[in-house]
């Protein structure tokens, strides 16, 4: 059995990768509505020759939350945030700008945001050519399988059989003991940064915005209102807090800041024992950085990203520390209030 699923993936595969080698080779269906934008390639230019207004599919599907501006502006107010995998329309283009239809609400978005620094290239695969490469690779596994099954006929075959033993009794199994269920909920209030009371507005001293720039300080007005018991919202945080010239945070005395270790789950995990919400960082590959705040775990032992459940300021959708780090994959640091 093992043998036949592993014949079947690698051939399955093969055939789906000879459907996805190459953009060019790739014959387009332009009467078929539904279309999937694949991202693969190896360079930022390649994408942005690709994605040009004559290739914007009619629908478009991103692996990551973006924002919706109400006009072509970085310092207009954030109308909605669209989720990831969630399906948007593409209505215009200016320039570097992009309108995009989301649930009947239209905003603008960078169209730089569109391509993300892990997406380089895009190709476009009808349902049709992917359901040929899958009827394929099922024929070949077939086959193998009737030649397997296909055993030469002996004859003149004697079998002698002996006096079966009387069977010893079996020792009775040991119960297994199942691993107890962790269920761990704090009632930390959900901001976002995107929210229209407060995401225009500049943080400190600087130009930059709440909604452009303002994960870490609204992750710090979720764990503060939990600490506090009252409300601080990301605008107060964003006036009344210390900040860089770049707008970063210089973050509240008080927190214990653990930095590049490879135990953060257990670490996280000991803090939600103590009742302690955890704002956490993590890194994509060119160094962008988002937060987020780890408000509990669902789940057993060992400890999974899974289990862990978050508040994210850029998305009501995305409530585990797993989702999270399938788009912010390295880990950078921890914040817990140590009183």
């Amino acid at each position: 059995m093992k043998l036949k699923l592993s014949a079947f993936i690698a051939v399955c595969i093969a055939a789906l990768s000879l459907v996805l080698m190459k953009f060019d080779e790739i014959n387009v269906d332009e009467n078929n509505g539904e279309r999937l934008l694949v991202y693969a390639a190896e360079s930022t230019s390649e994408a942005e020759d690709k994605l040009t207004e004559d290739n914007f599919p009619e629908q478009m599907q991103l692996t990551f939350d973006v924002g919706l501006r109400s006009s072509p502006s970085a310092d207009t107010p954030v109308v909605c945030i669209v989720p990831a995998y969630g399906q948007s329309n593409v209505v215009d283009g200016a320039g570097e700008w992009t309108c995009l239809l989301y649930e009947g609400q239209v905003g603008w978005v960078e169209a730089e945001q569109l391509l993300g620094p892990q997406i380089t290239d895009a190709a476009f695969v009808t349902g049709e050519q992917i359901q040929s490469a899958l009827s394929a690779a099922a024929e070949a596994v077939s086959e193998e399988q009737d030649d397997l099954q296909t055993v030469p006929e002996e004859e003149n075959i004697t079998v002698s059989e002996k006096p079966k033993e009387p069977e010893k009794p079996s020792a009775p199994a040991e119960p297994t003991q199942a691993e107890p269920e962790i269920s761990i909920k704090l009632d930390v209030p959900h901001y976002l940064q995107g929210d229209s009371r407060w995401a225009s507005q500049t943080i400190s001293n600087t130009s930059y915005t709440i909604g452009k720039v303002g994960c870490a300080l609204s992750c710090v007005a979720m764990a503060d209102s939990y600490r506090t018991g009252t409300q601080i919202t990301p605008l107060q945080v964003a006036k009344t807090y210390s900040f860089s010239d770049d707008a970063d945070i210089y973050w509240p005395s008080g927190y214990n800041i653990i930095v590049g270790t490879d135990d953060y789950l257990q670490i996280a995990y000991n803090a939600l024992l103590e009742g302690k919400p955890v704002v956490f960082g993590c890194k994509k590959t060119n160094g962008t950085q988002h937060w987020v705040v780890i408000t509990g775990y669902e789940g057993s032992f060992p400890l999974t990203s899974s289990g862990f459940l978050i508040n994210d300021p850029a998305s009501s959708s995305r409530r585990t520390l797993d989702a999270y780090m399938s788009s912010y994959p390295y880990f950078y640091k921890l914040l817990y209030y140590s009183s």
